[in-house]
């Protein structure tokens, strides 16, 4: 038997947050990275290089809500 699973809005509590246009922020998937690290099509330094730049992204330029600190992870 399958879960059957729902979603329902409540338009009175319904909040529309301004963000970013796709020319002002790169929306491509990062994926692709840990394809390539998991396929060894990637070496170790540049692995390295990513999950620093990744590192100092969140660090210094993302904005994080404070109850998702906890989902944070810094390399």
């Amino acid at each position: 038997m399958l879960n059957q699973k729902s979603v329902k809005f409540n338009c009175e509590t319904t909040q529309v947050y301004q963000t970013y246009s796709s020319q002002e922020y790169n929306r491509n998937s990062i994926d692709h990275i840990f394809f390539y690290k998991i396929t060894n099509q990637i070496s170790h330094h540049d692995w390295k290089c990513a999950m620093q730049e990744l590192s100092f992204y969140k660090c210094n330029e993302m904005i994080i809500h404070f109850d998702s600190l906890q989902n944070t992870t810094l390399n």
